[in-house]
């Protein structure tokens, strides 16, 4: 699953619009869109921030293997086979 495809699995979720996860996450509120369509990769301060705000690993935002989820009050209740 391509990067952007796994931030909208994440942020319906997680119940809000990208716009909305941008925002509070402090970025601009259309890097998602706009990324997406122009088909470019998210810089790591992005990823970073996309792991601590959805309670996932950057490896596992990375495609580099399974969900992993982190113990915290915002963690997204997720299974490795909904993919």
């Amino acid at each position: 699953m391509e990067f952007w495809d796994l931030f909208d699995y994440l942020c319906a979720k997680k119940g809000v619009s990208r716009r909305k996860a941008c925002e509070e996450m402090g970025f601009s509120t259309s890097l998602a869109s706009k990324a997406k369509y122009a088909g470019t990769k998210p810089k790591s301060e992005f990823v970073y921030a996309c792991s601590q705000y959805f309670g996932v690993t950057v490896d596992y935002l990375s495609g580099c293997g399974n969900i992993s989820v982190f113990q915290n009050q915002n963690a997204l209740t997720a299974h490795s086979d909904a993919f």
